[in-house]
């Protein structure tokens, strides 16, 4: 993707949505709080500083957490703050891993390895268990679904915690199924608003690809002095 263009779409876009969120909301058009917009426009500038591997990625997208937290926690939603809460100790986990002293070089992108793929899938699997267990007990709609995508959520944190190219792969599936939890509750607004998010995380798979690929050209040989 050309470098113009991906700015465009990245800022440009969030420009565009943050005028229209914040104009709706002050005309009383939107059912959504200052605190949900806020919390929802410092989301999505942390994924585009994601993309461009700038590591105010986490002091910002730990702001997005802590506004939602609070949020959940007006609205008696403890385990959906839980949840926050756990994605800002994965940011500060983040922000933690790629500080590197002037000395080293920047923590380059690199791909999953198969020891940590099967590390992610065997905590997945008893994780969204356990929280599909304590969503049912609490009579939440779809518990599964709701559990699932949470805990993939988590699980893509961690990737973009150690740079991983696959957490663009797992935020896209992640999406996508939160599309389709918000489309099942009726929550039109807020799907829309993830449709937005899925449009990031291929933007940023295409951008992070590319990086990848140009991490590992073989650096030219070194060539002799043409004769004279």
């Amino acid at each position: 993707m050309r470098p113009a263009l991906a700015l465009w779409l990245k800022w440009g876009g969030t420009a565009l949505l943050a005028a229209f969120l914040l104009t709706c909301r002050a005309l009383g058009w939107l059912p959504f709080s200052w605190l949900e917009i806020i919390g929802a426009l410092t989301g999505f500038i942390s994924v585009i500083l994601a993309i461009d591997q700038r590591i105010s990625t986490f002091p910002v997208g730990i702001v997005s957490n802590l506004l939602f937290a609070l949020l959940f926690l007006h609205s008696n939603l403890y385990g959906s703050m839980i949840v926050q809460l756990i994605y800002l100790v994965l940011c500060v986990h983040g922000w933690l891993t790629w500080h590197r002293s002037a000395a080293l070089p920047p923590l380059p992108i690199s791909r999953l390895t198969l020891r940590e793929a099967l590390a992610l899938v065997a905590i997945f699997i008893p994780a969204v268990a356990l929280f599909t267990w304590y969503l049912h007990s609490i009579s939440s709609s779809l518990p599964f679904l709701d559990a699932g995508v949470n805990i993939l959520s988590l699980n893509a944190q961690y990737l973009l915690n150690r740079k991983r190219l696959e957490i663009w792969a797992v935020g896209i599936v992640a999406d996508l199924l939160y599309i389709t939890l918000y489309i099942l509750q009726q929550l039109w607004l807020v799907a829309a608003l993830y449709l937005f998010y899925l449009a990031l995380c291929i933007i940023g798979y295409r951008v992070w690809r590319q990086a990848y690929a140009e991490q590992i050209l073989p650096e030219p040989e070194p060539q002799l002095p043409a004769s004279v």
